[in-house]
């Protein structure tokens, strides 16, 4: 199973340091949550990780590969997969077809067995979803809430080695949740490095392994749910508000 670890990462945006010295690992079989309050730097983070922007300092590395330096499309053909708080659909595509692009690392050399590989991953994800009465559908026509399980199934079919979750439970009702929280712990149960970003903290304390917080860009308390959950410092900076929002 592979493993991410981020090594002193730092980040600011017009002299606003956002991130100072991150360090955290998300192994492989386990779900590790980062949570903090609004403008705690998650959301950089996971782009920092992704590769969707550069670190000013520190590194990104997938076990033993040094990902600092390379761009989004080659993170993914890594095994670097990432959904997003606001939706990332491809207007006027099915289901189905959204998510067979996540089959697209298959596709690599263009042999008819990656190409079967890419379908097969295409039709279990959307399987494992509950999509299956929707794939033949305009992803424009859905509610929120199917649409909103589209993009997960979407990392799915690229069977990616670490699985970067930003806000999944945003906008979901209770069924969305119920159903996004087992999927969540079937990942990571085959083996999947999962980095869940979220606001809810009944799903967060639920299935989470390791748990990372965040407050202005330092990390101020890491550890299982039961520690965290009772450390002075998270419930002074976020367990005891509402939060909607992250940068």
């Amino acid at each position: 199973m592979s493993s991410l670890h981020v090594e002193g990462v730092c980040k600011s945006f017009g002299g606003l340091e956002v991130l100072k010295d991150v360090t955290l690992t998300a192994e492989g079989g386990k779900v590790t949550a980062v949570i903090g309050p609004n403008g705690a730097g998650k959301s950089t983070l996971a782009n920092i990780v992704s590769g969707l922007i550069p670190a000013d300092r520190g590194r990104v590395l997938l076990d033993d590969i040094d990902l600092s330096g390379l761009p989004a499309y080659r993170r993914a053909r890594l095994g670097v997969g990432r959904t997003f708080q606001s939706l990332q659909l491809f207007s006027g595509l099915t289901v189905r077809e959204n998510v067979a692009l996540g089959g697209y690392r298959h596709h690599f050399g263009g042999r008819h067995g990656r190409r079967r590989a890419a379908h097969q991953a295409t039709d279990a994800a959307i399987t494992r979803l509950g999509l299956d009465v929707l794939a033949g559908r305009e992803v424009d026509a859905l509610g929120f809430g199917q649409a909103k399980l589209v993009e997960p199934a979407r990392v799915l079919a690229m069977e990616p080695k670490v699985l970067v979750m930003d806000e999944p439970a945003a906008g979901l009702g209770g069924d969305g949740v119920s159903t996004l929280g087992p999927w969540i712990t079937g990942q990571a149960e085959a083996g999947v490095a999962v980095i869940l970003i979220e606001h809810n903290m009944r799903l967060v304390m639920g299935i989470a392994d390791q748990i990372y917080v965040l407050d202005h860009g330092i990390l101020i308390a890491e550890g299982p749910p039961d520690v965290v959950r009772r450390h002075p410092a998270v419930l002074e900076a976020y367990l005891g508000h509402d939060s909607e929002d992250d940068r």
